[in-house]
């Protein structure tokens, strides 16, 4: 499962019946999304995927920004 960040960093053990049919319900959105703009030959955007959880949010909204 994605690494979904919660309050305070603290973990759940057991996460919640919604919870699980959301992340899968979103996966599986995301997918489609994904096949669409395939198939549809959308523009490729540069930054998508090159941040990481240690970019500062500044740092990704001006490579955004940029684009």
């Amino acid at each position: 499962m994605l690494d979904f960040r919660t309050l305070s960093g603290t973990r759940v053990k057991t996460p919640s019946t919604a919870l699980i049919d959301t992340y899968f319900l979103s996966a599986e959105m995301q997918e489609r999304y994904r096949e669409y703009l395939t198939n549809d030959d959308a523009t490729i955007i540069s930054f998508i995927g090159k941040a990481t959880i240690n970019d500062s949010p500044a740092q990704v909204a001006k490579k955004c920004v940029r684009f």
